[in-house]
C-alpha cells in the first residue's frame, strides 16, 4: 500500500511541470514553467511628466551658467587661462549628459534585452564619466592653485597684469567646485547618521 502511494506521489510530482526561477539581473527575472517563460519586470513609478521636465531643466542650469561665464570671460584670467576653458568644457560634457538622459536609447526595452544602440549610449556615458572626473580634478588644480588671484585690473604694471584674474569668473569656478566638496561631505554625514540609526534601532530590538 506504501508503495503504491509512493509511485503516485513519483507520478503525480512528474506530471507537474518543473516551474524555476532565474534572476537576470537586479530587475529582471525569468519564470520557467514547462515550456512557457515568462519575464517579470518590477514595476517602477516614473514620476509625473512636469516634475520630471522641472528636474531636467534645474539640472541644466549649473551647466548653462558654466558655458556662459566660461565663454564670457574667456580672455579674462591671464593667471590660469585654463579656468574659462574648464568651465566651458565641464558645462558642455554636462549638458551632453542630461541630453542623452532623455533620449529613449538610454532606457533598455520593456522585454529585459538590450539593443546595441542603448549599449552604446551606456559606453558613451560611462566615458564621459570618467572624462568628466579627470577634468574635474584638473579643475581643482587650476582653481584653488592660484588662490588667490588679484583682482584689480586697472593696475598696468606686468606683474599685476599676469596675476590677474576676473573676480566674476574666479569665484563662480571656486564656489561651484567647493559645492561639490560640500555635497559630498552632507551626503557622507546623512549616510552615516542612516547608519547609527539602523545599529541604534537594531539593538533595541527586543527580538534579539
Amino acid at each position: 500500500m506504501c508503495q503504491e502511494a509512493h509511485a503516485s506521489r513519483r507520478r503525480g510530482s512528474s506530471a507537474r511541470p518543473a516551474t524555476t526561477l532565474t534572476q537576470l539581473d537586479r530587475s529582471v527575472v525569468l519564470l520557467r514553467t514547462g515550456d512557457h517563460i515568462l519575464v517579470l519586470r518590477p514595476k517602477t513609478n516614473a514620476p509625473p511628466l512636469p516634475i520630471l521636465i522641472l528636474s531636467k531643466l534645474t539640472v541644466c542650469i549649473l551647466p548653462v551658467a558654466q558655458i556662459a561665464i566660461g565663454a564670457k570671460y574667456l580672455d579674462e584670467c591671464p593667471k590660469q587661462h585654463y579656468i574659462p576653458i574648464y568651465l566651458v568644457v565641464m558645462g558642455v560634457f554636462s549638458m551632453t549628459l542630461t541630453i542623452l538622459s532623455c533620449l529613449p536609447c538610454s532606457k533598455d526595452p520593456e522585454d529585459g534585452t538590450t539593443n546595441p544602440l542603448s549599449r552604446l549610449c551606456t559606453t558613451w556615458n560611462s566615458l564621459v564619466s570618467v572624462f568628466m572626473f579627470a577634468w574635474f580634478i584638473a579643475g581643482n588644480v587650476w582653481i584653488y592653485g592660484i588662490y588667490q588671484p588679484n583682482y584689480d585690473k586697472t593696475n598696468a604694471t606686468i606683474v599685476a597684469h599676469e596675476s590677474y584674474c576676473d573676480k566674476t569668473l574666479y569665484l563662480f569656478a571656486f564656489w561651484t567646485t567647493t559645492l561639490v566638496y560640500i555635497l559630498l561631505l552632507a551626503f557622507l554625514f546623512g549616510g552615516c547618521c542612516v547608519l547609527v540609526c539602523f545599529c541604534l534601532c537594531g539593538r533595541a530590538d527586543p527580538d534579539d
